[in-house]
């Protein structure tokens, strides 16, 4: 038996979310968009879309409406002769974000068509109330006053206004972008080995290779020191850079305090051998440490589509693979600057991509 037929009226938010599982559980034929004059093809999925003029032309498919102005969007099918038996509430399906998930998440509430209007009903917590016919989210006003709605007032009173460690975490132990560094390093030490070359001192370099190192170096930016195992090299001005001598740069936490990020990446990929491997970790949700800022300067805070654009716009690179790591909880705790071991692991271990504590990538030279 084949998927069932639906029309999709709406292409913003509440479709971006919902989009993968809907297009798994339907067959969709057509959009309907509000924005859209007439007739034209969808981008992304090359399904048509129609304004809802149009509706008309469908006469038993049932419309499914993804957009939190679900009230005017209702009375808008109804009045183009669209029976309410063929009206779906796609709010109301999952994935839910926090709001959808207060509502509707336990299988307690819906939403219904009571005439011409929207009613949020929910029989657990006896709340029967017509919704905003532009904004679904206007129902907050209601929920405050009920059992249902998460109180913040406990959570914010425990919050202090200042952090507990102004220095990432290193006064109370290691911080959690560490841990995070660590792991993304020991996921990936099959490429530490042959000429290695690792920004400030060597000591991923010596934890993480599996003894295949021909010769550890360091990449200082004020000194080379007394030894040959250390260049001094600005990666803004590639003063100092080799040219093509690295088979592995270990590369941590260095881009975020460095303004030109496009020289940067030119350097990183101009010191390594052709097919060698850069391994790169950049802050995300950060504090700013005093220090730093002054000695540095500190200018970006990066995502994994920023760093991932950045390194694939060079010509040589061959591929760019990136990795976060972090949730809300840690990344909580890390501008706290609390240390690592305060948490539990399956704390930091949890991943929600919205909340990149840090940030990794694995860049391959041609």
């Amino acid at each position: 038996m084949g998927l069932h037929d639906v029309i999709l009226f709406g292409r913003g938010n509440v479709y971006q979310r919902k989009k993968k599982k809907i297009f798994e559980d339907y067959n969709v034929i057509c959009f309907l968009d509000n924005h859209v004059e007439d007739k034209e093809v969808d981008s992304e999925t090359g399904i048509p879309v129609y304004n809802p003029k149009y509706i008309g032309d469908f006469s038993n498919e049932e419309v499914v409406i993804l957009s939190y102005a679900v009230g005017s969007m209702a009375k808008q099918l109804l009045k183009s002769g669209v029976s309410s038996e063929r009206i779906i509430m796609g709010p109301q399906m999952a994935p839910y974000n926090t709001f959808e998930e207060m509502l509707f998440s336990q299988g307690n509430g819906k939403l219904i068509l009571d005439g011409d209007d929207v009613v949020y009903a929910n029989k657990l917590y006896e709340i029967e109330e017509k919704t905003d016919d532009d904004n679904l989210e206007r129902l907050v006003d209601v929920l405050k006053n009920t059992d249902m709605y998460h109180s913040s007032k406990d959570f914010l009173d425990n919050l202090q206004l200042t952090p507990i460690d102004d220095t990432y975490g290193f006064n109370r132990g290691t911080p959690v972008d560490r841990y995070y560094i660590e792991q993304f390093l020991d996921s990936n030490r099959n490429y530490i080995k042959g000429h290695v070359l690792e920004v400030g001192d060597r000591s991923y370099t010596e934890k993480y290779s599996d003894g295949d190192v021909e010769r550890a170096i360091v990449l200082n930016v004020l000194s080379a020191g007394d030894s040959d195992d250390t260049i001094k090299g600005n990666l803004e001005t590639g003063e100092g850079i080799p040219d093509g001598t690295i088979d592995c740069f270990i590369c941590t936490q260095t881009l975020q305090f460095i303004y030109d990020v496009e020289k940067v990446v030119d350097n990183i990929i101009k010191v390594l051998k052709k097919g060698g491997v850069a391994l790169v970790t950049v802050g995300g949700i950060s504090q700013i440490i005093d220090y730093e800022r002054r000695k540095f300067g500190h200018f970006w805070n990066f995502t994994d589509m920023s760093l991932s654009k950045a390194f694939q716009a060079h010509p040589e690179v061959e591929s760019v693979e990136t990795k976060v790591y972090g949730n809300v909880k840690s990344a909580t705790a890390f501008l706290y600057g609390l240390s690592y071991d305060e948490l539990k692991k399956e704390e930091l271990d949890y991943l929600d991509d919205r909340y990149q504590v840090i940030i990794a990538a694995v860049i391959r030279k041609r």
